[in-house]
């Protein structure tokens, strides 16, 4: 998992957030649960998943109905990215990309999205992307993909007023790039992280009930407001 990732999900449990942690690496969320329980006295349950498959969105919001688990906090920045010239990257690292960076966003969204409404309470995160306000060669597809999740974010921002629920997106800057070409895909390494949370993602004067629970479907932490397009702040509506 990704040292900034671990970085905020250490950040909410230290809020009192329970966590739901959702990623591939089946071992890494194990420690990192552990390793948040014994720390925060949360409860963080971990939910091996590959947003790469079709479906898998769908097949953890339903475990989590079975589980009777509410989530008042989805965070989406489950997201790949393949550097190349657009026709010499793979068809099939298109759809992939495709698959985590739209389709499975899209999917956790509409599907929590309901149920936040009828509480009238709730907070989606959308990691978008500077990539997303300005074309960048050579890595087209991701640009094109965040440019799409910012103008769903900012769009629901203005559908969800009045309801209690406010949708918000980060628009990360270019952070410290690891470059992995083995399977042409570029990592990220670890910025810094707790000064630059947005605070309203932390603020728990719009919960009622029991302790809340955070979705984290990976996450990041720089933050651009959720409706203008002006960056370096947390702006949600």
């Amino acid at each position: 998992m990704l040292a900034y990732r671990i970085a905020l999900a250490k950040t909410f449990a230290s809020r009192g957030y329970d966590l739901i942690l959702a990623a591939r690496n089946e071992e890494a969320l194990a420690a990192l649960a552990q390793e948040l329980e014994a720390a925060h006295s949360v409860r963080a349950k971990m939910m091996p998943a590959d947003l790469s498959v079709p479906g898998a969105a769908e097949a953890m919001v339903e475990a989590l109905e079975r589980a009777g688990v509410t989530v008042e906090i989805l965070v989406n920045n489950a997201g790949v990215m393949f550097e190349g010239d657009f026709v010499g990257v793979a068809h099939e690292s298109h759809l992939r990309l495709r698959q985590i960076n739209v389709v499975a966003l899209t999917s956790l969204t509409h599907l929590f999205l309901p149920a936040m409404i009828r509480r009238g309470g709730g907070r989606i995160l959308n990691v978008a992307s500077m990539a997303a306000i300005m074309p960048i060669p050579r890595l087209a597809a991701y640009a094109a993909a965040k440019a799409y999740v910012l103008s769903l974010t900012e769009s629901l921002s203005e559908e969800l007023q009045g309801t209690g629920v406010t949708a918000t997106a980060l628009c990360p800057l270019w952070v410290d790039l690891t470059c992995s070409r083995r399977r042409g895909t570029m990592g990220w390494t670890a910025p810094r992280t707790a000064s630059i949370v947005p605070s309203w993602s932390l603020s728990e004067t719009h919960l009622k009930g029991s302790r809340p629970w955070a979705s984290l479907s990976g996450i990041s932490p720089l933050s651009r407001g959720g409706r203008r397009r002006s960056c370096g702040k947390a702006a949600s509506r």
